[in-house]
């Protein structure tokens, strides 16, 4: 498998007093830049919601035009959404695109955590980043982006060194991993199991065998149920009369169910500014029934309109209520597909099974939606109003694969094996019911600037005493002022373990330094540690997270 990919949280934030300066606008914002040192500052885009407005209108005028080019079977001709896209992005990016905050070639990736909805539906994955930087290794500014100044016939741009710069065009969700966090305010630990659900056509209009759309709608579902049963899935195909929301329900309960496809229409309901899912007898499934119902199913592709958008509410106080929301809520573990803008069934039948055939060779989950997307887009340069490349969303760690088939372990009082990491070594973020990514920040910054190779139990006080919210409450029920004691903890020098011996610690530049995910990340009596507290939230009453007094 290809090397990992670092996510890096990004908040986005509309903010109505941008800079303090009483306008409006767009706040990029990286995880930790203010105490590492390790990132720019945030990254501001001084926009008025109505522009906003205006011009996602006209980009959806573009979309709507090439959706019906599509039904009717025409080609895609002048449709073209890159003007607009253009437009939007020139508005809503910085002005070198997401370099700007992340370097051009390191591994880490945006992981993008949007507030308010109508923020939401902004087509992140389709606009285009432009910069330009330096390739002379002798220049000082090597690697150092600057911005692109679209003046016809300047011809390329040149650094003070003299040597003409390079010059990167590229979408973002065609070269970058670029994924959506899900807010939750519980964890539940991921079902396991072989059962993989299909809900395909339930409103009995999407198969119909006289057309050749509607043939090849339905040939994908019998595709896919082939790929999925090869990797050892057992399969259950719901459609048509048998896909009832009591039914649906039902099976989402089920503990062995690890896989959701979902082929068939949804929509968003405006008035209550929440998504739903249509099933038989034109009976809707909405985001408030699956955040009730908690489904534990680590994987959903939800191939149907507005899967994934949210409304167009500017309040911060509204809730995201998409399907895709509401599936993803529960832990970051899960992964969630849907795309944000209505698409032409046979679009979307081609995008899954272009996923599927990459997700079920092993792939990670985001290479195969990239790929998917790569394919969709070329479709579209071929003339065809193929729009799958820009609608397509992924909600989660983009280092995941499809769930391992396997049979459930069997649910007795014996504490289960230990969760903390993957069958690939990795860190299960996803079990803790509190900001685990932000201790392990700080625990990987203290085991840095001592020069060591793995996090010791030492460094994981230390990012208790700075980030954790029930530590800190403790430490001064104690007479005890936390950040004192946490400088105290970074004064403290550790030497490096027998076990590191020869290990030599992360470059302090690479995103590698500051991630702590991989279980050669962590010294034996970390990992012990790490073992007891999840053993004591197994044999807890509850929905077995691990929560900081468990680490405590």
């Amino acid at each position: 498998m290809p090397r990992q990919i670092h996510p890096r949280w990004l908040g986005v934030a509309f903010l109505k007093d941008l800079m303090g300066e009483g306008e409006e606008g767009i706040e990029y914002r990286l995880a930790g830049q203010s105490e590492l040192g390790m990132a720019t500052k945030p990254e501001y885009c001084p926009v008025r919601s109505e522009m906003l407005d205006r011009l996602k209108q006209r980009l959806e005028s573009d979309l709507m035009a090439l959706l019906a080019a599509s039904r009717e079977g025409r080609p895609r001709g002048s449709i073209d959404v890159e003007a607009n896209l253009a437009e939007l992005a020139k508005w809503v990016l910085p002005s070198t695109g997401m370099a700007a905050l992340f370097h051009h070639d390191d591994r880490s990736h945006p992981w993008l955590d949007v507030c308010p909805p109508a923020l939401a539906n902004l087509p992140w994955e389709a606009f285009t980043e432009r910069f330009r930087y330096c390739l002379n290794d002798d220049c000082p500014q090597r690697g150092v982006v600057k911005d692109v100044v679209d003046v016809q016939g300047q011809g390329p741009g040149y650094c003070h060194c003299g040597h003409a710069m390079h010059l990167v065009e590229r979408k973002l969700g065609l070269e970058r991993y670029l994924t959506h966090a899900v807010q939750s305010s519980s964890t539940l630990a991921p079902a396991e199991g072989r059962d993989f659900l299909i809900l395909a056509n339930p409103t009995e209009d999407l198969f119909d065998t006289d057309t050749a759309a509607g043939r090849y709608c339905r040939d994908h579902v019998l595709q896919l149920m082939q790929l999925l049963k090869s990797v050892g899935y057992r399969v259950d195909l719901l459609q048509g009369p048998g896909a009832t929301a009591d039914a649906v329900l039902e099976y989402l309960q089920r503990p062995n169910l690890v896989g959701v496809y979902y082929f068939g229409h949804g929509f968003l309901e405006e008035a209550g500014n929440e998504g739903c899912l249509v099933l038989n007898g034109r009976g809707r499934l909405f985001a408030r029934e699956i955040e009730q119902l908690r489904p534990r199913c680590p994987f959903v592709f939800i191939n149907a309109c507005h899967g994934a958008s949210v409304g167009r509410s500017w309040g911060r106080s509204q809730p995201l209520r998409s399907m895709a929301h509401a599936f993803a809520s529960g832990g970051r573990h899960r992964v969630v597909i849907a795309p944000i803008w209505p698409v032409a069934a046979t679009q979307a039948a081609h995008m899954a099974l272009d996923f599927f055939k990459v997700a079920t060779k092993g792939a990670r989950l985001s290479m195969a939606l990239r790929s998917a997307r790569r394919r969709s887009y070329r479709r579209y340069l071929q003339d065809q109003p193929d729009i799958a490349w820009a609608a397509y969303r992924y909600f989660g760690i983009p280092d995941r694969t499809l769930p391992s088939p396997r049979e459930a372990t069997s649910t007795t009082s014996a504490p289960a094996l230990n969760r903390m990491f993957d069958e690939q070594g990795q860190f299960g973020t996803e079990l803790f019911s509190f900001p685990i990514d932000e201790l392990m920040l700080r625990a990987a910054k203290r085991r840095n600037l001592q020069r060591r190779a793995r996090v010791s139990p030492t460094d994981l006080l230390a990012g208790l005493v700075r980030r954790g919210e029930l530590t800190r409450t403790a430490l001064r029920r104690l007479k005890c002022e936390p950040d004192s004691l946490y400088a105290e903890i970074q004064d403290v020098r550790e030497s490096p373990s027998p076990e590191e011996a020869g290990e030599s610690p992360p470059p302090a530049d690479s995103p590698a330094a500051w991630v702590v995910e991989r279980k050669q990340d962590f010294r034996a009596d970390t990992l012990s540690l790490l073992q007891r507290a999840d053993e004591i939230a197994q044999q807890r009453e509850g929905d077995g997270s691990i929560s900081e007094r468990d680490l405590l």
